[in-house]
């Protein structure tokens, strides 16, 4: 079995933000997702690693963080992510993708699209979405 990895590049480019917060209202609409409460593990010294699973009748994944606060003396970055799905009928891995990058992309999606509810029925634009644009 292949597992297929996606690097933040092609996080970004697959998930354009109109085409995004469209899914991710049908996802809400639907209603079918079921997300526990994530795990927090403190581990041995000052880090920490997070499991976040999540599943519908057709998806399952967990996204993993761990929090390093001593790798930034080493020059790398103290949180790093990476979200796990995993074939729904028999747990096999499929995907490995850059939880960083999916994590900006759902939570700039996710504030346009609660925006674009929330606004007065005649607003014309909103400044999130002109910023979004203009970030590609």
């Amino acid at each position: 079995m292949t597992i297929r990895v996606y690097g933040a590049d092609e996080v970004h480019a697959a998930l354009p933000w109109d085409a995004l917060a469209r899914a991710l209202e049908a996802a809400f609409v639907a209603g079918d997702a079921q997300a526990p409460l994530r795990h927090a593990h403190a581990l041995d010294g000052e880090g920490s690693l997070l499991l976040m699973p999540a599943w519908t009748p057709q998806a399952l994944g967990v996204k993993l963080v761990t929090v390093m606060p001593g790798a930034a003396a080493r020059g790398r970055a103290t949180v790093q992510a990476s979200y796990l799905l995993l074939d729904r009928d028999t747990g096999a891995p499929r995907a490995l993708i850059d939880g960083e990058a999916l994590t900006l992309r759902r939570t700039a999606a996710t504030s346009a699209l609660a925006a674009r509810r929330m606004a007065r029925p005649d607003a014309r634009r909103l400044m999130i979405e002109f910023l979004l644009r203009r970030a590609g």
